[in-house]
């Protein structure tokens, strides 16, 4: 006879409790990336430039870019840190503006046909406007001093003490320049140019010492001349030039003709040509004349299929093999000899160096 099956009473289950299951807690990997290292913002320009002259601009480099387009005047400070650009704009006005070339940054502009003027230390600029000569902080934008005349402002010295002004006039045809000495704010004398003359067009050499401009007398006679700045001593007019330039310091001017189809350089002492630069079978067409490098370069815009550059070397009347291969509207070289910049029809303001 077979067993019953065993059932367990109550009494028989255990009665301690059934120990828990261990719980294992095991590190959980993770695959939180590191966090990429910040790239750090290069100089706008590269360090150890060598000085342009004639024996390096040919080497020029294209070093960086500004996007801007329309630009018809470019100028760099004294220390070449800061670049002005002056545009026209869509809406048919003029405006100007600063760019600190450390980082390729806009720092202020202005509005308006500025005639503008770098302070010889860096720290400020000048701004010829309407009637009025306004001083801003070049750092900042920042309005410092403001000069108000009765007349239209038009030219300034280098040392910021002489101020040439266009009298108003109803009866006259020409122009009359009254020439100011801001330390005093006194006139020092006047000048009756008898034609018609651009501010653009009248100008002081590095020196301050002596000032010179190029007008036109109708009905198609271009005259230029030069005057002594303290004086306003008449020490050279020459007719059939379009442009004339005063070099640094005085020892010649350059004249471009009045068809623009060469520059001529003349001494400052005898008044005769040193060198005949260009013709009407090379490039016709030099205007915008400049100088760089203490004088020792000169340069000016050429016509031709498009618009370009000329370079020479003074001493010598030697030209400089340097193409760019842009259609221009300006161009400059830096006064501390380190760049070069170059506006164009494609909207770029373009800095060219030769690094070491």
């Amino acid at each position: 006879m077979d067993a019953p099956p065993f059932t367990p009473t109550v009494g028989q289950l255990p009665t301690s409790p059934i120990p828990p299951t261990e719980m294992i807690a095991l590190e959980t990997p993770t695959n939180t990336p590191e966090p990429l290292p910040t790239p750090t913002q290069g100089p706008f320009l590269p360090d150890g430039l060598m000085l342009l002259s004639y024996a390096t601009l040919s080497q020029v480099e294209q070093l960086a870019a500004i996007p801007l387009s329309g630009v018809t005047g470019l100028e760099f400070s004294p220390d070449g840190l800061v670049i002005m650009a002056k545009m026209d704009t869509a809406e048919g006005d003029q405006k100007v503006i600063f760019f600190d070339l450390k980082t390729g940054e806009e720092v202020f502009r202005l509005d308006g046909d500025q005639r503008i003027y770098f302070n010889p230390d860096n720290t400020t600029v000048a701004a010829l406007y309407g009637k009025s000569l306004t001083v801003y902080d070049l750092k900042t934008g920042e309005k410092k001093i403001q000069y108000n005349s009765r007349n239209l402002v038009a030219a300034l010295s280098p040392d910021g003490r002489t101020l040439v002004e266009f009298e108003d006039s109803d009866t006259e045809t020409g122009t009359t320049l009254r020439v100011v000495d801001l330390t005093a704010d006194e006139e020092k004398y006047r000048i009756f140019v008898n034609g018609e003359l651009d501010r653009e067009r009248l100008h002081f050499d590095g020196d301050s010492k002596r000032m010179a401009a190029t007008y036109f007398v109708p009905p198609g006679t271009y005259v230029s001349t030069i005057w002594k700045a303290d004086s306003g001593g008449v020490l050279y007019t020459e007719y059939g030039y379009s442009e004339i330039l005063l070099h640094p310091f005085g020892s010649e001017v350059a004249a471009s003709s009045a068809n623009k189809s060469y520059i001529s350089l003349i001494s400052s002492v005898t008044w005769v040509q040193k060198h005949y630069l260009g013709s009407a079978g090379e490039d016709p067409g030099y205007y915008d004349l400049g100088y760089a490098s203490g004088g020792r370069l000169i340069y000016a815009l050429s016509d031709g299929e498009k618009t370009g550059a000329s370079f020479w070397y003074p001493p010598t009347g030697e030209r400089i093999d340097l193409d760019l291969d842009l259609d221009l509207l300006a161009v400059s070289i830096s006064p501390n000899r380190r760049l070069m910049a170059t506006s164009d029809r494609s909207g770029s303001v373009i800095l060219w160096g030769v690094p070491e």
